[in-house]
């Protein structure tokens, strides 16, 4: 695992209750570790669908990755397992 991924994968493990090949219960999830997504210079970056996230923060030195704390990882997959639903009417 290079760049901080191992940390990245234990977040999601940690947070949705499964390993990579397993999916969960209400098979809304299915987890599964790439070799290489090819955006190094973005590493970790994690794929949900069709679509790509990094931090932002990109990758430092002594290959830590760019995620630090893991907050961002924690904050995005919240939003796929506990959707924001917006309020109807005028707010």
């Amino acid at each position: 695992m290079l760049c901080g991924s191992d940390g990245v994968l234990k977040v999601i493990e940690d947070k949705l209750g499964i390993k990579p090949g397993q999916t969960t219960k209400d098979k809304m999830f299915t987890l599964v570790e790439v070799e290489c997504l090819g955006a190094c210079v973005n590493a970790p970056m994690i794929q949900i669908n069709d679509m790509y996230y990094v931090s932002g923060r990109g990758h430092r030195k002594g290959g830590s990755g760019g995620l630090g704390s893991f907050l961002f990882v924690k904050t995005l997959v919240n939003c796929f397992v506990k959707p924001v639903v917006p309020k109807v009417g005028v707010n």
